[in-house]
């Protein structure tokens, strides 16, 4: 996929921009289309030959096509400068998207959106479907007034897709530093969000709807929430919404001041597979923490030196019967005394606590066990890992029955000759050591 699209991008760099619904960016410029709109033609200085296409004009004139639109960014930085009162028509400020658009950078780290120079977030989409934002980075937007929500990206009403993407340092002064969506879909692959900060709840992302997220090898590192949710803040519009998925991903020194110091689940559902949680700070709930009615699904997962005062681990805070929490494979080594708290873990086999706060009691889990950890870093995939060290006792102790074949890495989980049950093949958690 990725070579298909830079084939693509390649492409239309040599094509020209009045080719209706694909739009090839050529200066770094903050300006408006001057052409009639949806004439499928964008240029923003008729004093200058050739036709000069700006993010904003090309922008413009996908919201005034019908169908399907493409934008492709060259590498630079794409400063928003056109500050002004708030408005829905990407006149001024941010760039709101009103119709189908997929736009495309040549990399996160060479193509960047940066809304510094405005008093503004980045991207507005609103009552949209099938839109795709593609490897780049949108930084440093923010709301600055309070209530404000979507430092980066506010979503309404719309689906859509981050692939490749980086967010950081946005602010918002309400809710989700990097993103907030409401009532939309969201798919997330290969995206990171670092450094973003809320005065509200969801310092990387806020998401209520139910519609649904998936997130599948995404890095959310450095975000701050004053309230709940350092990483991602995640509710359903009610019980029975879409749930959350998150497979492969890593979660790391984020910080929530009230609960749920990676990610905080209200009133919904969370399937969690070969996931990191390090480092990750909150008074309840360090790595993850669960309110209402809730259901968490966590499996291979790794849960190390996350804070709180309660519920390093996992903190839950419950109203009814209908929450529920099932753990397979998954390593608890945080504060020992306060790894779990909450109305009862069900465990599945193959678990390890540090401690003995999580009353795993299936074949296979180990309780008061030292993990034998290594820190977290590039140990290959897309985000850092923990590595288990030789010697751990989790190595070749999981349950083949539950576990995925591949671990967070994409690497095969393979049975160690000699170490652990014979035939054995799954580690604990979401690191599958290689070898002996």
């Amino acid at each position: 996929m990725r070579a298909l699209r830079s084939a693509l991008f390649a492409s239309a760099l040599c094509s020209s921009a009045s080719a209706t619904g694909t739009f090839t960016v050529n200066t770094t410029l903050d300006m408006r289309d001057l052409t009639p709109l949806g004439d499928g033609v964008v240029d923003v200085d008729l004093s200058e030959p050739g036709m000069q296409v700006s993010l904003r004009g090309a922008i413009e004139e996908a919201n005034n096509l019908a169908g399907l639109d493409t934008i492709f960014l060259p590498a630079g930085i794409f400063a928003l400068t056109l500050d002004g009162d708030r408005e829905d028509e990407c006149a001024r400020g941010d760039l709101d998207v009103l119709n189908h658009v997929e736009i495309w950078g040549a990399g996160s780290g060479t193509t960047f959106i940066d809304a510094l120079a405005i008093s503004d977030r980045v991207f507005h989409f609103r009552d949209v479907y099938n839109c795709v934002l593609g490897d780049l980075t949108v930084r440093r937007g923010s709301t600055r007034t309070a209530g404000q929500h979507g430092g980066g990206i506010l979503v309404k009403n719309s689906e859509l897709q981050l692939l490749r993407v980086e967010l950081s340092e946005n602010t918002s002064r309400g809710r989700g530093g990097a993103i907030c969506a409401r009532d939309s879909e969201l798919v997330f692959s290969q995206v990171r969000l670092l450094g973003n900060e809320a005065r509200s709840d969801g310092g990387g992302l806020y998401f209520k709807g139910q519609a649904g997220l998936s997130a599948n090898e995404c890095y959310f590192s450095g975000n701050r929430a004053e309230g709940y949710g350092g990483g991602i803040y995640y509710a359903g519009g009610q019980w029975g919404s879409a749930p959350v998925h998150l497979e492969g991903c890593t979660f790391s020194e984020n910080r929530a001041e009230r609960s749920g110091g990676g990610l905080q689940v209200w009133s919904n559902a969370a399937y969690v597979t070969n996931v990191t949680f390090s480092r990750n700070v909150a008074t309840r709930g360090g790595a993850i923490a669960l309110q209402n009615s809730c259901g968490l699904d966590l499996k291979n997962t790794t849960l190390a030196r996350n804070r709180a005062d309660k519920g390093s681990g996992i903190f839950e805070d419950v109203t009814n019967a209908r929450s529920w929490i099932y753990v397979t494979n998954s390593i608890f080594a945080n504060k020992r005394v306060s790894n779990y708290r909450g109305d009862g873990l069900i465990s599945w086999g193959g678990n390890l606590d540090n401690g003995h706060t999580c009353g795993f009691d299936q074949a296979g889990d180990l309780e008061d066990t030292p993990p034998i950890l290594g820190l977290l870093r590039d140990n290959g995939g897309w985000a850092p890992t923990i590595e288990l060290l030789a010697g751990s006792p989790a190595i070749d102790a999981g349950d083949d029955f539950y576990a995925p074949d591949w671990d967070q890495r994409h690497l095969r989980r393979v049975d160690l000759p000699g170490i652990g049950p014979k035939g054995i093949s799954s580690d604990i958690g979401a690191f599958e050591r290689q070898t002996p």
